[in-house]
Parts: C-alpha cells; sequence; structure tokens
C-alpha cells in the first residue's frame, strides 16, 4: 500500500484514499488524527474508516496540550467518538522529547515556513507541551476517560508483533544472474564500457560493503534502461561511486542529453580513468 500511495504523489508526499485502506486494511489498526476543526466532513470521513475498520480496529486520537481551547475540544472528541461508537486513545502529539526543546521547535517551524521568530506567529506552537509525558502525567490528563489510556496499552499490545529492528535495506535478489555474487556480477558488467568503476582509497568501509556492491548493480541495470551510462551523484552517501573522470580535477557529470555517448567519447572516458587511477595506484 505504501509503494501505491507514493507513485500518485510527489516526493516526500502520499496520496492515501478510502479505497486502497478498503483493500490493503487486513491486519491494519488505524488511529484517527483529528484536524483542528472538527467539522461535518471529519463527521462523514471518520464514519466511512469505522466501516472499513468495523472489527474494533479503529480509535480516535485525542491530546492534552493545555491550549487556550483544551476543554472544549476535549469534550467535542468525546461526543464525536461516543456518537461514533469509536474508543478514544490518549496521544500526546509529540513534536521534542524534553520541554526545553521547545525553542529548537520553534526555529525549524520558521525554516519550514521561511520567517523570523518575530514574524512566525500562530505558525508557532502555544506553548512547550508537546513533550513525551510520563504515565503519572498522562493517567492525570485522562482521568475524566480512563479507557483512553487503556486502550493506548491495548494498541500497543496488539501490535507487539512488530519490531523496528524489522526495518532494513532488502535488495532484489534478481540483479545477479544465477551461481554469481554481486561482486562476480559487478567485474563482468565493468568491462562492457558502460561505465568505469573508481575505487577511492578509503572506499572499503564496513558501511560501504554492505550495501555497495548491491546497489551499483542496481544503478547499472537502471543505466541500461534508459541508455545512459551511470552518472556522478547516484547514491553519494558512501565514499565511492560511478564517475565520468574530469581531465584536470577528478571527477565528472556525463553529457546531457538522451543519446549514449559516442563510442570515441567511451573510450577517451576509459582512457582517462586508467590514467585517474594510476595517479591513485589503484588498478582497473
Amino acid at each position: 500500500m505504501l509503494t501505491l500511495v507514493k507513485r500518485r504523489a510527489p516526493k516526500a508526499a502520499c496520496h492515501l484514499t478510502l479505497h486502497d485502506l478498503l483493500e490493503y486494511q487486513q491486519d491494519l489498526l488505524a488511529v484517527i488524527i483529528p484536524p483542528r476543526v472538527l467539522d461535518q466532513r471529519f463527521l462523514e470521513l471518520a464514519e466511512g474508516l469505522r466501516r472499513v475498520f468495523d472489527d474494533d480496529r479503529l480509535s480516535l486520537a485525542a491530546s492534552r496540550m493545555y491550549g487556550p481551547d483544551d476543554q472544549d475540544r476535549h469534550a467535542q472528541l468525546v461526543r464525536f467518538a461516543d456518537h461514533l461508537h469509536i474508543p478514544l486513545v490518549a496521544t500526546n502529539d509529540v513534536h521534542y522529547h524534553v520541554p526545553g526543546r521547545r525553542a529548537l521547535q520553534d526555529v525549524l517551524t520558521c525554516i519550514r515556513h521561511g520567517c523570523t521568530v518575530r514574524e512566525a506567529g500562530f505558525h508557532l506552537l502555544p506553548n512547550a507541551e508537546r513533550h513525551l509525558k510520563a504515565p503519572e502525567e498522562m493517567a492525570r490528563l485522562f482521568a475524566d476517560r480512563p479507557e483512553a489510556i487503556a486502550r493506548s496499552v491495548e494498541i500497543a499490545e496488539r501490535a507487539a508483533g512488530f519490531n523496528l529492528d524489522e526495518l532494513r535495506y532488502e535488495y532484489p535478489d534478481e540483479v545477479c544472474p544465477p551461481g554469481r555474487t554481486a561482486m562476480e556480477y559487478l567485474q563482468a558488467v565493468d568491462k562492457e564500457d558502460y561505465y568505469t568503476l573508481i575505487v577511492i582509497d578509503n572506499a572499503f568501509d564496513p558501511s560501504r560493503e554492505k550495501y555497495s556492491r548491491d546497489r551499483t548493480l542496481i544503478e547499472s541495470d537502471t543505466a541500461k534502461l534508459v541508455h545512459q551510462p551511470v552518472a556522478h551523484g547516484t547514491g553519494s552517501a558512501f565514499d565511492w561511486g560511478i564517475n565520468y573522470p574530469q581531465s584536470d580535477a577528478g571527477l565528472a557529470v556525463p553529457p546531457a542529453g538522451d543519446e549514449p555517448p559516442p563510442e570515441e567519447e567511451k573510450k577517451d572516458v576509459v582512457e582517462k580513468t586508467k590514467g585517474f587511477l594510476k595517479k591513485l595506484k589503484k588498478p582497473i
């Protein structure tokens, strides 16, 4: 589902519909984060989600932030939850771990909106309550709805099968032909003159070793699909890369355009790369 909703939207955004949730809702627990204004549109959305998550897998988030309308908003959320038969869950709208980090939060907010702290106005939060609170304080804040605290514990227990350690890089197995390791295949495709592998002196460190071989093969496959050499900047988090050498100062980006460079240019690139590697005392 995440792949689907990210493909529809610009980078760093998602476009999720109720139809998506209906199709992929199995084994999901959902918590509705209420908007600032609890209007009829929100009520209709919550009713739609209740129909999708119809077996006690839906909750309505409630936070106590000591705002000027905190009491009225909390009472309105309670009425919504009771009307929709959706259990409340105690949340905290956390933006930082301790109150002392509010100043940093304000600075980051100003960077986001392109303004100074003096100009930020209502872009900034009114107090320093968006921090992690102790269980005792959360119980006091929700003394009128202790079931909201119990619901948060219940959700945590029901989701206990997931561990953050499960989130890791997983490269596809099909990047290598059968019977070849990633390094063997990388050495083979390197000889096809699509690009030249340049190994910088400090490249072979543990952080690069784990992912770089498979990643480079993926870059190579992508480059072949668009008939382009792999260019400088394709995953430069590690201290090595696939690059074209520059005659005067090391590495540079290949010429722009949709057509691959001519054979003469490829040969010239290879020769310049060999010369560059000799200076590094690294064999090609």
